[in-house]
This record gives structure tokens, sequence and C-alpha cells, in this order.
């Protein structure tokens, strides 16, 4: 599994010229670079690199012997650079820092990077999706161990209820549990392809506890029966629908759109085309059915995600419990032959899935029609333009898009669109769940790329924290690990040696994390643990300005909780549009300041390279909050920020 690198492809913003800087010659750098030397001294070049991080464009010029002058003092020490003379101390500064041997690494280091990228080619998806896929218990597996877990839990509680001890409360977590049931595979579309990874580790995915099955009684009134089939209760819950994420081929996120709906175990799915019968291998069979969650799930590299539950949401509602023809899921044929077998036998949840298989890929800022069936309300569906990504006007240029570097261009095309499909449901989410000050504390961790272990057993709202990390932190992209969603089989994941994000129903108690630079999020107890860290530069004034915004999504809660995580009312969007635009200026402001902290080396054939200053640009903060920008500027976050600004300023002209 791939690490989660969206910069690998290097934004190219434009700001605002500084007019000093644009015309410095190399003569100008060298001079300046003579100044630097007392700013600098015992810088020895290019640090090492750290332990899984590459080079940067803008890590060569971190000083080891940090001083607190202003960048009023690295200006005057520019002022008497011309009056040095031949000392053997300056001698020693002249010799520990030369910018124009730093240049010319930076030249080497980009043309080796270039030739990386090469091999990260970004094709764009053709199509809404790349697998429907239904996970659960199989039919026909042996459910005698649910049954008698079943029968050992109902004679526990009637020995409770004699003991005339009865605690509601108490028999809901304690005496005999049912057992956890593997998951499986029970369908995928389109057959023949095959998928990014293996079937078990995804069926992991769609269910990271396991599945808890249970057992209804046959009552004369079918109450619990008539509950199930007709009660839609995955529409009046906020831990049904989730969203796991994963690195593929081609440097491209798929995402894992999952929908829970309890259904009857017995009973293969409805793709299937009908209600085979029940299997009667176990004696309770007459008198019990036993019901358990399983997971309808679109597998997208397109983050569509309000058209692909609305999708889901009409398969589940289809009913086919009247037909008996069974299609197999292994059949080798396409969308047009399926769809015609599927109209022909009433199939209506095949017709939805294969409808909307079909559906091609819409323009960025035009609208998609999907027509689940005939008797079913179009679902309509508006895909955001260029501009409302919040990205540099160069990228509005189709030209590029479609030009010899469009892969680089649309990376960033996808990255910015995923940021903007998450933004909204998201941050209403997490701000609603989690105080002010642990939502700031979290992203602190985020910002200064610390290990995050997110744990909540509610799995809709777990994976939409995680998720919104990814909009919350724009400018700026996560850099290394990131599982919005983590299967307890997989928890070895978290001895990784690397900062990452990932999302956990349970700790548990035996868990030891390896790690002193953790950050662990207690989503029910909202609780943030972690090591010391400094506050956020200008911290009092950014919790003034957002906790009116903050206040009004967690006021929301309750109404929330009765609806999936992705369902938004006016006010939740209002303020979480609001929430990322305070968060989204105040990032920005971090490094609105990078090209005065620049100088720019040019040889007689144009070539321009641009080094960061990073000792100048921290003195520019106020002393108190230097000790976050320090840590800051070290992260590959601010790396790769840096890094594209930087290569904006060397194709000025």
């Amino acid at each position: 599994m791939e690490t989660k690198e969206h910069g690998d492809a290097q934004e190219d913003c434009s700001s605002s010229p500084y007019q000093v800087l644009q015309h410095i010659s190399e003569e100008a750098v060298r001079v300046a670079g003579e100044a630097l030397q007392s700013v600098y001294l015992g810088s020895s070049g290019i640090p090492p690199l750290a332990p899984g991080h590459r080079r940067s464009q803008s890590e060569v010029l971190t000083a080891t012997d940090r001083r607190n002058n202003s960048f009023q003092k690295w200006k005057s020490q520019m002022q008497r650079a011309l009056r040095w003379g031949n000392s053997s101390q300056e001698q020693s500064w002249r010799s520990s820092f030369n910018p124009e041997v730093l240049a010319n690494q930076k030249r080497q280091w980009c043309q080796r990077h270039s030739k990386t990228l090469d091999h990260k080619k970004y094709k764009e998806p053709t199509s809404l999706f790349e697998h429907f896929i239904i996970a659960g218990i199989h039919p026909y597996a042996n459910l005698e161990a649910v049954e008698d877990a079943f029968a050992k839990r109902k004679k526990w509680e009637l020995q409770m209820e004699k003991s005339e001890m009865i605690d509601f409360k108490m028999l809901q977590h304690r005496g005999p549990s049912l057992p956890t049931s593997e998951p499986q595979i029970l369908f995928k579309y389109p057959p023949g392809k095959s998928l990014a990874m293996r079937l078990k580790d995804i069926a992991a995915f769609c269910f990271p506890g396991g599945i808890k099955a249970r057992v209804l009684e046959r009552t004369p009134s079918l109450s619990d029966l008539n509950e199930l089939v007709y009660g839609q209760e995955h529409l009046g819950r906020d831990d049904l629908s989730f969203i796991f994420s994963l690195k593929v081929a081609d440097n491209a996120t798929l995402y894992g759109v999952c929908l829970h709906v309890q259904e009857i175990v017995q009973r293969p799915p409805a793709i299937f085309g009908g209600s085979s019968p029940l299997n009667q291998s176990s004696g309770l069979c007459s008198r019990f059915l036993v019901s358990a969650p399983r997971c309808y799930c679109v597998l997208t590299r397109v983050p569509f995600f309000e058209l692909h539950y609305e999708m889901l949401n009409s398969s589940v509602r289809s009913d086919d419990e009247d037909d008996e023809i069974y299609l197999s899921h292994e059949k080798d044929a396409g969308d047009e032959i399926i769809m015609e077998w599927a109209r022909e036998n009433k199939n209506d949840l095949l017709q939805i899935v294969c409808g909307y298989h079909t559906m091609l890929l819409p323009l960025r800022g035009s609208e998609i029609v999907f027509q689940p069936l005939e008797h079913l309300q179009a679902i309509q569906y508006r895909r955001p333009p260029v501009s409302a990504l919040g990205l540099n006007e160069k990228y509005l240029d189709k030209k590029l898009q479609d030009s010899a570097g469009s892969a680089e261009v649309n990376l960033k095309l996808a990255a910015a669109e995923e940021a903007v499909a998450l933004s909204i449901w998201t941050t209403a989410t997490i701000c609603r769940v989690l105080s002010l000050e642990s939502v700031l504390a979290l992203l602190t961790g985020v910002l200064l790329e610390k290990q995050v272990v997110v744990v909540c057993p509610n799995l809709g709202v777990l994976s939409a924290i995680v998720l919104s990390l990814i909009p919350m932190i724009c400018p700026f992209e996560w850099q290394s690990l990131f599982l919005p969603v983590l299967p307890g089989k997989m928890l070895e994941f978290l001895d990784a040696p690397v900062p990452f994000i990932v999302g956990i129903q349970h700790k548990p108690a035996d868990l030891k994390m390896k790690t002193s630079n953790l950050v662990h999020v207690n989503v029910v107890k909202d609780q943030v643990k972690m090591c010391y860290l400094p506050a956020l530069p200008r911290h009092k004034e950014l919790i003034s300005e957002l906790a009116p915004i903050h206040a009004r999504m967690s006021r929301e809660n309750s109404i929330a909780k009765r609806h999936p995580v992705h369902k938004c009312n006016e006010v939740q969007a209002e303020a979480a549009a609001e929430f990322l635009s305070v968060i989204r200026c105040y990032l920005e402001s971090l490094c609105s300041d990078l090209r005065s902290h620049t100088i720019t080396s040019v040889q007689s054939n144009s070539d321009r390279v641009s080094l960061l200053l990073k000792d100048s640009f921290i003195d520019s903060f106020p002393v108190k909050d230097r000790s976050f920008i320090k840590l800051f500027v070290d992260t590959q976050l601010f790396t790769v920020l840096s890094d594209s600004r930087l290569s904006s300023y060397e194709t000025e002209h």
C-alpha cells in the first residue's frame, strides 16, 4: 500500500511580484550570500536527508545555529557586505556558505526529480466507478455458532431477570457475546475485471471490526422481520455509511464508498436475481433467522460522494424478492449484454449498477443526470468547475490540461477536487463531535506531521473526522500514510516509522505504540493526548474567530445523528464553509511572505533557481510563534508547498 503523495505534482501558483528579488543577478546573489554568512555561521551546506524523506528544494539553507535575529538585521548584514575585509573568520564564512554551489545542487536535484516524476503518470478516470461490490457473511455459512451464542445469551438474560438485579444498560455490555464473523466478497461488478487488491483485504476494509450477526425470532407478528425488511435503518443513522481510501497505481486515490444494510444472512443479495431457498442446514432455522449487515460498496477514483450514495440508496430500495433468476457473478459479459439480461429478468438492482457504470464521467463544471429506474426519481449532480477548486488561474487553461505535462496538472486538479468534495460534510462532522480545542490540537499534530491515531467506534464519524483533515490543511497536502479506516487485522501499520493519519474503531488494550510522536484522539471522550507540541501561531486570536462558528455546528449534533454523515442541513453547511474559510486564510498567512525570504540565481542562459532562506523566514514571525514555525518548516507539508511556490518565482521574467 503506498503512501499518500498528492504533493508529488508541484503546484505552480502565482503571487505578487517582489521587485527587489526579481531582478537579482548572479553577482547580487554572491554579495547577498557573503552577507548572510554571518547569519548562518556554522552552516555546512545541505543537511543530511532524514530517513524516508526525499531531498527538498527548500531544505538546503537550514542553519544549525539559529539566532533570534529579525529580518531587519538580515537587511543590515547585506548593507555591510560591501565593507567586508579579509579576516580569517570572514574567509571561514565564505567557505561555509556558497549560494552558487547550492543553486547548482538544486538544479541537479530538480533534474533527478523531474525524471522520477515521469514514472508517476496520473491517468484520468473514465467511468464513475471501478468496481461495485457486496460484502458480508456468505448465505451458506455455518451459523450454528451464532445461534448457540444467542441461546446462551437468552439464558443468561433470563437468569438475570430472576435474580431481581436488573440493569438494562449492564445487560447490553455484559454476558455472553455473539461471535465475530469474517466478511467475504459476495458479488463484484464488472465481471472479469481484476481488483486493485486482494478480495479478503477489501472485505476487511468494508468491515474493519468483523461482522456481528444477530438472531431474529419468528414471532406471530413478524415485528422484527418487518422492521428489518422495511425499516430503512441506514437512512436515519450516522454510523452506517462511511468512506475508506487507499493509494493505488498511477498515484491515484481509490475511495471505498460504503453503506451497511441489515439483511437476512440466509438469503443471497438481491442482485443475484431473487430469493433462493433459505439455508435449512441448521435445526433452529424453522424458528429463527440470522441477520447481519451487508456492505454495498462503490470503489471509485472520483470523489462524487453525494452521487455515489444516492445510487447506493436507490439500489437498496429496489425490490427483487419475487424473482427466481440467479445470475452468476463470474458472468463474463459487457455492460450492454448484462443490462439486456437484467431488463429481461426484471433485476432492478443489477440494472441500476450496470446503468451507473455506463455513465460517462462529466466534464468539470457540467451536470450529470442518472435515472436509476423509470419509477425512481432521477439523480442530479454538478461537478465543480476548475474555478471553484481554489487553484491558480493557470489551471483554467484547457490547453495545459491536455498538454504533454497533463499528468502533473490533472493530479493537482484531482487533489483539489477531493478537498472540495470533502469540505462541507466532513467539517460539519468533526465540529459537532469534537470541541474547538480538540480540533485545533489535532490540526497542530497534523501540521507538524506527527503520527495521528483517531479512535471512534462510529465508522461514519471516524472516517469523516480523518477525511476532514484534507480540506482543513489546504493549501498544504498530507504527504505520507493516510487511512481514514484501518481494519483491526492490519494494526501493524501503526508501527510504520513514518508520519501517518489513521482511523481505527477500537484501540486494543495490548496495543503499545512505539513512538514518542503519537497524537491519540479519543472521539467518544473528546480527548486529544499527545507529546508536548508548541501552540499554533496566534492561537488565541484563531480561537476567538472560530469559536462562534464552531458553536453553531456543535448545536446540530442531536439532529445530525439521525442522518448519514454526508447529509448536512443549511446551518451546518453555511457554518462549515465559514470555518474552512477562516482556517484557509490563517494557513495561507503562514506562508504568504515566502518571496521576501527567497534569493534567485540566474545563469547566462536565463536558467533561474530560487533558494529559501529558512532562518530568515522563521525570524520574521513573533518570538512566541517561532517554536512552532521552526518545526513546521522542516515538514514535508511545508517543503512541497514552498518548493512549488519557489518554482513559480523561477518562471517569472
